[in-house]
């Protein structure tokens, strides 16, 4: 067996381990929010996520979540399922409430989670630097294309 067979191999065992532990979360937190119906309730991994951990899809009833970044910081898996999975059932109870409004955050707290917005996991190793333009400064324009007489005039 080749190094990247064996290294893939790994990879996908990690995934695999990583993945009972996302389903046995998902099923300790719906047990303790007991009244919740599971139905329409899903959960995927998302490999295009970077820096975000998870996403949820609240219409949907769909929670999309980052496989690598769950890799690296399996403490955080419980933490990050409590947050996506809240905002779709705080949907379903109140859906014109703020995505981290009271309901929201009274789901949390049911599962001793701090009802935090964002999370605290490393993700430096993981972030594409982007260069942004400071803020109030304005795209550049395309240069203007002149046309043959006003070029000719020296316009």
């Amino acid at each position: 067996m080749t190094r990247a067979a064996v290294d893939r191999a790994d990879a996908e065992a990690a995934l695999a381990r990583l993945e009972e532990r996302v389903a046995a979360v998902w099923e300790e937190l719906l047990a303790v929010w007991a009244g919740e119906d599971r139905a329409g309730l899903s959960w995927a991994w998302n490999p295009r996520l970077r820096t975000t951990a998870g996403r949820a899809w609240v219409r949907d009833g769909r929670v999309e979540l980052n496989p690598r970044l769950l890799a690296r910081h399996p403490d955080a898996v419980r933490m990050v399922v409590a947050h996506e999975l809240a905002h779709c059932l705080a949907h379903r109870r109140a859906p014109r409430e703020s995505a981290h409004g009271p309901t929201w955050r009274a789901l949390m707290v049911a599962v001793g989670e701090a009802p935090r917005a964002t999370h605290r996991i490393d993700v430096g190793d993981l972030a594409v630097r982007r260069r942004r333009r400071p803020r109030g400064v304005a795209p550049r324009a395309a240069p203007r294309r002149r046309g043959l007489w006003a070029r000719l005039l020296g316009w």
